[in-house]
């Protein structure tokens, strides 16, 4: 085949076939990602619920969350 300007190849012969392979893309990382998120949950909604204490390290805290005020002038 000689792929030259003149011959019948045309690149609007492609976009039916890359249209069609990028919608597949689309689409198949669409249901991938549906897939891996359902299979996701339903692991976490059979696996037992775990009850713990929680404990907070933070017993010296400090808010700074004061505005400074200027002193009175003295005119």
């Amino acid at each position: 085949m000689n792929y030259s300007f003149d011959s019948d190849l045309n690149t609007f012969d492609f976009f039916p076939i890359f249209f069609t392979i990028i919608f597949i893309i689309v689409i198949g990382a669409f249901l991938m990602t549906a897939v891996k998120g359902i299979s996701q949950w339903r692991k976490n909604e059979n696996s037992p619920t775990l009850t713990v204490f929680a404990t907070n390290k933070q017993t010296n805290q400090c808010h700074a969350h004061t505005s400074f005020k200027r002193p009175p002038s003295s005119l």
